[in-house]
């Protein structure tokens, strides 16, 4: 599996570190005609270039299971590209209300955690007012 810390050099993209990485806990698992019971394990990367940009890369292992392959042809993208492509799909209605309150909850919590005196926002009053 991929690990911080290790150089990749996919194709297509220059050469990078993989500085975090976010992944399931296990594959999803579904039926194909090719290998049956296929695993799908997709991961989310902060990756740094030899230059110092930071990007997100996205690859994925998918395989019968507990045989997944790593794919090389993974997008890598930089955090702008993904929220824009983020705020676009919200646009459209591709996720659900349950989807995008969890999400709100889940960056309200990060909020909370790392910035605790950033007011949530400008035009709420505070509670004790």
């Amino acid at each position: 599996m991929i690990k911080p810390g290790e150089w990749y050099t996919p194709k297509l993209w220059k050469r990078f570190c993989v500085r975090k990485v976010a992944e399931l806990p296990s594959p999803s698992v579904f039926p194909t005609r090719k290998w049956g019971q296929t695993g799908f394990r997709p991961i989310m990367a902060e990756v740094e270039r030899e230059n110092g940009t930071k990007a997100l890369w996205f690859p994925y292992y998918i395989g019968p299971v507990g045989r997944e392959r790593y794919v090389e042809y993974a997008p890598v993208l930089s955090g702008e590209e993904f929220l824009a492509l983020l705020q676009e799909a919200i646009g459209q209605d591709f996720f659900s209300e349950r989807f995008l309150g969890e999400l709100e909850s889940a960056i309200a919590k990060v909020r909370e955690t790392r910035w605790p005196s950033i007011p949530r926002d400008a035009t709420e009053k505070d509670d004790g007012d």
